[in-house]
């Protein structure tokens, strides 16, 4: 993401972005929040914000890397960190202001969303088993009828804990 600029820098390839513009707007008129579980430097939530305008979206990310390793796993506690967090939510709150960004890491960011929280469409790239595995069992059963659940990093090589945790 350019916070000064208009050119979106994200770590999806082409595919997987039309993918998340495509399916985040089939289920923006289900109701419910469009939700992105794994935010890093904003480049993905930023599309999903810009193709669905006026629709609420939240971004969850600790913006601290992701959590310790199990034997699953590839990347090691605090990888994709260094980000800076205050920026990413203040350019969000300016440019975005129908996106709301929760700080913390899964599954403790879960306890501070309200019980009748729903999802018609979730996009999930936490790279790592145990937050992969908990976000499921947080997302499935709040998922609309009709929504779709994206798993960015289903088969992908370097994120094994993910595959197995879905």
């Amino acid at each position: 993401m350019n916070q000064f600029g208009n050119k979106i820098i994200s770590l999806l390839s082409s595919d997987r972005i039309c993918n998340l513009i495509k399916y985040s707007q089939a289920c923006s008129s289900l109701g419910g929040y469009l939700a992105e579980f794994g935010v890093y430097a904003g480049g993905s939530l930023e599309i999903m914000a810009k193709f669905n305008p006026g629709i609420e979206i939240i971004g969850v990310d600790s913006f601290e890397g992701v959590p310790p390793a199990t034997e699953h796993d590839i990347h090691q506690e605090g990888d994709f960190g260094g980000v800076n967090a205050r920026n990413i939510i203040g350019y969000f709150s300016l440019v975005y202001p129908q996106v709301r960004i929760m700080k913390g890491f899964i599954p403790k960011i879960f306890e501070a969303f309200d019980e009748n929280v729903r999802f018609s469409f979730s996009h999930v790239d936490l790279d790592m088993y145990d937050s992969v595995r908990h976000a499921c069992d947080f997302i499935f059963p709040r998922t609309l009828t009709g929504g779709m659940i994206l798993f960015d990093d289903y088969k992908v090589k370097s994120t094994p804990g993910a595959t197995k945790a879905i």
